[in-house]
């Protein structure tokens, strides 16, 4: 008995140590093979995620300085056709003293010209008229900011060109053009500067008039109007462009403090110049990626960044734009506490099944055994009752997308049984080809299909999971149809007039600024139309204010009806309407006001002495005129209604 005592005790006394030491080889193990794994990982996502920055920031400069090219050839056309245009007033002006006073002499008309142009200064006082006779005789001309009369065939710029010559040159054979070279700044002394002219000949009185502008200053108004371009940029959640010149000054900087400053001597807190660094770059290659450590905007601490820079020769600037790289540290942080987490559970998971192992054995733990049995079995359910309650559809799959189970809700979007659901494969519910080969995690708004193809807005989120040490995953699919319906009746209550049901006047007045500015940017045009119904007070004072909102209704639907898909209307307030014509001149415009006004005269209403007429004003909005502010088009147009009002109604006012 006692022996017997002793055996168990042994045997006992054995199965727990070899249970130990089984626990001990399987838990090293595990956390050396769990670790291993998530290095090699971490350094996958690591290099995937700079890679992934890298190509960004590099993208996002390479369009800035794309588009700082161009709107630089942009502007310097512009700046060149304004140089034109003066010349053609001057010429214009020129033109209309001379076919005023053709009773006076050659000598007297000269004479009001040159009284007339000789002190008008323009583009910061550099700029100015000259006028000379095709035979080189100076009528208005200023070599040194001071007139100067005689022959000027002779005069030569630093560079050797004979100016004059070439000038009469060009009024000879063109008429007009542009003419480069280099002369001297009023008041600036005798040192030459970089200029480009426009001259154009006026035949009457065989003479030239031009005017310049010194490349200086025309480099100067693009450089202040890129800058400005550059800073306005966003992109991601706090990305930027910034901009210092060769020297290291900083001309567009997140920290405004710096602004103006030169930054050639910062350094980060690892004793990096930083400045420096980016100019080596830009001398080895024109462009490069530089990483530092740099304060984040609007938050506390120094945070690791990498940053790609590019150099403009042209102008001896640095376009650069960076991103932070903490943040996927932080997301391997987190995946490192989730593999403790996970490694703690599997060891107590094994632990757990090595013990009841152990309790075949031993009769004591057999007791245990069942009770934990039975402890799993009501847990599953409890898990069971609590995933059939979630208000996400749920579904367990394998790895190339067969579903393995789904609980109610996840059926019920479906539209399919428990019996047939297994028989579906996931990757075929989804509306857009989401996965290529196998199931992979993700997080992203989609659509489901349904088992008979109705499309079901959705937030889908998939996560691996292992279930009997396979690898499956586990999909939680949301519903988000009152949530889509509901976004989409607070976007149309901010835009949509309640009554009228067209756009409001908040609305229409933010569409004509943009499309004001699309015709500073494609030279395109538009109408504005401002209409306002006839009597309608007469009619609300007549037959209620229920008639007359009726009278809106039907006349804003008549509108909609009959304008184009590229125009807008919106009501500015109690009967009166804005309408935009898009790429429309102000004569098309008025014939489809015109054929809207006969349709609404047509109208037929339960009182038969109503008839619905409108008056409207009309303006057209196209390059020519587009620097004015909102209002100021709004009151043009204002005025031509108040005029078609005035005129006895029913009629249509245009400029």
């Amino acid at each position: 008995m006692k022996l017997t005592r002793k055996i168990k005790k042994i045997t006992i006394l054995s199965s727990i140590l070899s249970t130990f030491l089984l626990l001990v080889i399987i838990g090293i193990f595990i956390f050396n093979t769990s670790y291993e794994k998530f290095n090699k990982e971490s350094e996958l996502i690591r290099e995937e995620y700079y890679n992934k920055q890298k190509e960004l920031i590099k993208y996002e400069v390479y369009r800035a300085y794309d588009y700082i090219q161009y709107y630089k050839d942009k502007t310097e056309k512009r700046l060149k056709k304004e140089m034109k245009n003066r010349v053609y007033e001057a010429h214009s002006m020129i033109l209309n003293m001379y076919e005023n006073n053709k009773d006076k002499s050659k000598e007297e008309i000269e004479k009001m010209i040159k009284d007339a142009l000789k002190d008008v200064r323009f583009n910061e006082g550099q700029g100015y008229y000259f006028i000379t006779r095709l035979d080189g005789t100076g009528i208005v001309y200023y070599p040194n900011g001071k007139p100067q009369n005689g022959n000027l065939l002779n005069v030569q710029d630093s560079e050797g060109r004979y100016v004059i010559k070439d000038m009469i040159n060009i009024a000879k054979t063109s008429k007009e053009g542009f003419y480069e070279y280099t002369w001297t700044k009023p008041n600036k002394g005798e040192n030459q500067y970089r200029k480009i002219s426009f001259v154009k000949y006026f035949e009457p009185l065989d003479i030239y008039i031009g005017t310049g502008t010194y490349m200086n200053y025309m480099e100067k108004i693009v450089k202040k109007e890129v800058l400005d371009r550059v800073s306005k940029i966003r992109y991601g959640n706090d990305g930027y462009i910034f901009v210092t010149n060769y020297d290291g000054m900083a001309l567009v900087f997140a920290q405004e403090e710096y602004l103006g400053k030169n930054v050639s001597h910062i350094r980060d807190v690892n004793g990096i110049n930083i400045h420096n660094e980016q100019v080596k770059l830009i001398n080895a290659s024109g462009e490069g990626f530089v990483e530092y450590c740099w304060p984040k905007p609007n938050v506390k601490g120094i945070y690791p960044k990498i940053t790609f820079v590019k150099g403009f020769d042209e102008w001896k600037w640095i376009f650069g734009s960076g991103a932070y790289v903490d943040e996927i540290e932080n997301t391997i942080k987190m995946k490192k506490i989730n593999l403790r987490e996970e490694i703690k559970s599997n060891i107590i998971g094994i632990t757990l099944i090595i013990f009841l192992i152990g309790g075949l054995i031993v009769s004591i733990q057999l007791y245990s055994l069942k009770r934990a049995e039975q402890a799993i079995i009501e847990e599953e359910k409890l898990y069971e009752i609590l995933t059939n309650l979630s208000e996400d559809g749920i579904f367990i799959l394998e790895p190339y997308g067969k579903i393995i189970e789904s609980n109610h809700k996840g059926l019920e979007m479906i539209s399919c049984s428990e019996q047939d659901v297994i028989k579906l494969n996931f990757k075929e519910l989804m509306e857009e080809p989401l996965f290529k080969d196998s199931i992979t995690k993700i997080s992203k708004e989609t659509y489901l299909k349904s088992k008979h193809n109705e499309l079901i807005p959705v937030e889908l989120h998939i996560k691996s999971i292992e279930l009997n040490r396979k690898n499956k995953f586990i999909a939680y699919v949301r519903d988000l149809t009152k949530r889509r319906i509901y976004e989409e009746t607070l976007k149309e209550m901010a835009t949509i007039d309640e009554l009228t049901e067209v756009y409001n006047r908040r609305f229409i007045i933010n569409q004509l600024r943009l499309e004001i500015e699309k015709i500073k940017e494609i030279d395109s045009k538009v109408s504005l139309v401002l209409l306002d119904i006839d009597g309608f007070k007469r009619i609300n004072d007549t037959y209620g204010h229920i008639f007359g909102d009726k009278i809106l209704k039907i006349l804003a639907r008549t509108f909609k009806d009959n304008l184009r898909e590229i125009d807008f209307i919106g009501r500015y307030g109690g009967e009166e309407f804005i309408v935009l014509l898009s790429n429309t001149d102000r004569i098309a415009a008025l014939k489809i006001i015109e054929r809207i006004k006969n349709i609404c005269i047509n109208l037929k209403w339960e009182y038969e002495n109503v008839k619905t007429t409108f008056s409207a004003g009309i303006i057209e909005i196209n390059s020519t005129n587009n620097n004015e502010d909102i209002m100021y088009y709004i009151n043009e147009v204002d005025k031509l209604l108040y005029k078609a009002k005035k005129n006895g109604r029913n009629r249509i006012e245009i400029i």
